[in-house]
């Protein structure tokens, strides 16, 4: 799927052509993901985010999203820990990069972006350990 300016205003289900189910639902889960496939793309959180792409759930649009979102931050916390979203979208099946490898670049630039900005981080740490402690002063 190519990448495309998208209308973020529509919703997943506007999106995707699919009809909006009001419930009941058989589980928290399937009305949380259904609950976000009904509201404006833009407008999803992104425990929402994470928790469609975790259940594979209109990946391209959701994905397309959450890489927008990390690239102002790549540690972004969804739901549980700094990175989460990351790690998230690194696991996703091997055949929907295949299928979508404009956003397979977007994220391997992002990765390569931040394993450089942490290779600095950690040439800068290894001079401050080589610094020696200041040594307190009893006055």
């Amino acid at each position: 799927m190519a990448n495309k300016k998208r209308n973020t205003q529509k919703t997943i289900n506007s999106l995707m052509g699919w009809p909006d189910n009001k419930g009941p639902f058989p589980s928290s889960l399937v009305e949380c993901c259904e609950k976000a496939c009904a509201k404006p793309l833009n407008d999803l959180s992104l425990s929402e985010l994470q928790a469609l792409i975790q259940n594979q759930i209109a990946l391209p649009l959701v994905v397309e999203r959450a890489v927008s979102e990390l690239s102002e931050n790549p540690l972004l916390c969804a739901r549980h820990f700094e990175g989460d979203m990351m790690q998230t979208v690194l696991k996703l099946p091997h055949g929907f990069w295949h299928e979508n490898r404009d956003l397979w670049l977007s994220v391997s630039d992002l990765l390569s972006s931040f394993q450089a900005q942490v290779a600095e981080i950690n040439d800068a740490a290894v001079v401050f350990q080589a610094a020696t402690a200041p040594r307190r002063v009893d006055v």
